[in-house]
């Protein structure tokens, strides 16, 4: 069991926000990334894979340790648990350098509208 695992299965945290989570764009994503034969299906539907993606980043936003945020290996093990949780096919695998540019991209829009709410 890992720490992740903790944060997000033991305490319950995933399934509530999981269950909020109640839309076809969501149902059809995790439908298509259990089945092995439908994921090329999910790819090809760039919705689809942008709104998990966002998904993930909210639950990184609300549920990943700032104290983690440097240490190797953590955003791997934090995906997998969310994999695990949710029955993903086996051939499938979160892109953690996707998630982590867009923490980064969304990073640098917060401080830019900062700035521009300071100067204006």
């Amino acid at each position: 069991m890992n720490l992740f695992f903790t944060i997000l299965i033991t305490s319950g945290h995933l399934e509530r926000r999981i269950s909020r989570i109640d839309n076809r764009c969501w149902t059809m994503s995790v439908e298509h990334l259990q089945d092995s034969d439908r994921i090329n299906d999910f790819f090809a539907r760039i919705k689809l894979v942008n709104y998990v993606y966002s998904i993930l980043f909210e639950l990184h936003r609300d549920f990943f340790p700032s104290e983690l945020i440097n240490v190797h290996g953590s955003m791997n093990a934090f995906l997998a648990t969310i994999h695990n949780y949710l029955h993903l096919s086996d051939d499938f695998t979160f892109d953690s350098n996707k998630l982590q540019n867009i923490i980064k991209q969304k990073k640098r829009d917060t401080i830019l509208l900062k700035l521009l709410k300071i100067l204006l």
